[in-house]
């Protein structure tokens, strides 16, 4: 009961400390072991933000830090930060729309247009990403946002890193994470996590393995998006999709796609012959309205034409 109250009172100090601050907290978005993320609107302007409310202050400087570098449409923009009455408040941009982990709940398996489509624009968005020298190390649906303009976002930097400090270490989520990045043995299970019975991901087994410390490169963030791809795909139609998951998902990650300008490439063809069957058939397999444009022309984040040189 003591603990209860403890938790009660530290979310009304949030709440107290948002207000004074001149935003109206309207709902709590997601709740972790060390955070809450609340949908706050500003006061004076009206505009809707994410706050990242914790304790761990170093933590959050470092986050904000990780996010502020993310200079791609797919992330929030960092809009904030400060510390007050023991808890650190992380201002961002709020992506609406709903996790791709809550749609494959309701709707069960997308189809392979779509998860290509997905593919693409997280592939695009994290290759930015890498070239400003960071890794992601948590891509999975629970932090894949389907926007309500049909973008897709990836949210949660919590375990973003730079790739020289990125050794392997316990980051990401069982199931998604690669292999290298998982060392030593999983703090419990898979199944009490509920990461099988949920995504029916094949290779998750992968990363129970005990693994070599040694450095991380982008073939991590690879792993985890053929993972996620295949969660989307499930097990019917895609052969040639399918393949390229299998190229992602390879357990040693030498063997794998080194990095996403060569995911890009694999899936750029399949995408366009997508366009193709969807144009012909005067529908398709889009998600709500998901971005065309960002995945055929340069991309004006990272000043480069995806249709060179992959």
């Amino acid at each position: 009961m003591g603990g209860m109250n403890q938790e009660e009172t530290a979310v009304r100090v949030e709440r107290e400390v948002l207000e004074e601050r001149g935003y109206a907290c309207r709902r709590l978005l997601g709740e972790g072991a060390f955070s809450r993320v609340y949908l706050v609107e500003s006061r004076v302007s009206g505009e809707r933000y994410a706050c990242k409310v914790g304790k761990n202050v170093s933590l959050a400087k470092r986050e904000a830090g990780m996010m502020a570098r993310a200079h791609h449409p797919l992330f929030p923009q960092y809009c904030g930060l400060w510390q007050e009455a023991g808890f650190s408040f992380l201002l961002m941009e709020y992506l609406p729309g709903s996790s791709l982990e809550d749609a494959l709940i309701r709707r069960g398996r997308f189809s392979p247009g779509q998860t290509v489509r997905v593919g693409m624009e997280l592939a695009e968005g994290l290759c930015c990403l890498h070239r400003e020298g960071l890794l992601f190390r948590d891509v999975k649906p629970a932090n894949i946002v389907i926007r309500q303009d049909g973008r897709v976002g990836l949210v949660d930097f919590g375990c973003v890193c730079g790739v020289r400090e990125a050794a392997c270490s316990r980051a990401g989520s069982p199931g998604f994470a690669a292999p290298e990045q998982l060392a030593g043995p999983l703090p419990e299970p898979l199944s009490r996590q509920g990461v099988l019975p949920l995504y029916g991901v094949s290779g998750a087994e992968a990363a129970e393995q005990t693994q070599k410390e040694k450095k991380l490169t982008p073939a991590c963030d690879v792993y985890a998006l053929g993972q996620t791809l295949k969660a989307m795909l499930g097990t019917g139609g895609g052969k040639r999709l399918l393949r390229v998951l299998e190229d992602c998902t390879r357990r040693q990650a030498e063997d794998r796609f080194p990095n996403m300008e060569e995911v890009m490439g694999a899936l750029r063809p399949l995408m366009e012959k997508e366009d193709k069957n969807r144009d012909k058939n005067k529908g398709g397999s889009r998600i709500g309205l998901l971005c065309r444009k960002s995945v055929y022309e340069p991309c004006v984040f990272c000043r480069k034409e995806w249709g060179t040189g992959l």
